[in-house]
């Protein structure tokens, strides 16, 4: 298995196809974690946030499960604190990471 985090909107949209294939895949009903939702609530909530989506792959290089975050950015008295977060969170609580137990390494 590898992973690979995605920081940039137009790399993750370039595997929006392979993202939602392998959430059906999963059989996990979570049509928050589909691509469009997440695309569509960074483009509207993103904020000075970074985007940081997990994505697993399995060997073959098929996608086998993943998670969308980012990180927050919230002043201090001294600086930044930074705090990662499921996108959706504040507006929906069906975020969660997604596996296809199926998939074999």
């Amino acid at each position: 298995m590898e992973y690979k985090w995605y920081h940039n909107l137009n790399q993750f949209a370039d595997i929006a196809d392979d993202w939602n294939s392998a959430l059906l895949k999963s059989n996990m009903d979570l049509p928050y974690l589909l691509s469009d939702m997440i695309i569509e609530w960074w483009n509207i909530f993103r904020d000075n946030s970074e985007l940081c989506i997990f994505v697993l792959y399995d060997v073959r290089r098929n996608i086998v499960g993943g998670m969308p975050l980012y990180v927050s950015r919230l002043p201090i008295s001294k600086g930044r604190f930074r705090r990662m977060r499921q996108i959706g969170d504040d507006f929906v609580n069906y975020t969660q990471p997604f596996y296809n137990i199926d998939a074999t390494a």
